[in-house]
């Protein structure tokens, strides 16, 4: 993991999974070179137990806006970071 670069993504939940009851969290793989593209698929690595809420982590893993910190101490490398969503 670039630990002196963790990513950041600007996600959206979709409100017809806003509006449900289902809760639990996933874990996605996203593939991200130096300049935060995504260079392949999302990757589901835990379910959140329902695939309705999966689909939406695969959604918001897919659509979201990646960028990394850049700092003095910061260099960006491509790399695969374990996305964590948590739906309450």
């Amino acid at each position: 993991l670039n630990v002196n670069c963790p990513p950041y993504i600007l996600g959206s939940l979709s409100p017809a999974t806003r509006d449900r009851k289902r809760t639990g969290t996933a874990i996605v793989a996203v593939t991200l070179d130096a300049a935060a593209a995504q260079t392949a698929a999302p990757e589901l690595r835990k379910s959140t137990g329902s695939p309705v809420l999966d689909a939406e982590a695969l959604r918001i893993a897919r659509t979201g806006q990646y960028s990394f910190l850049r700092g003095s101490t910061c260099t960006p490398q491509p790399l695969t970071y374990n996305l964590e969503l948590t739906f309450q």
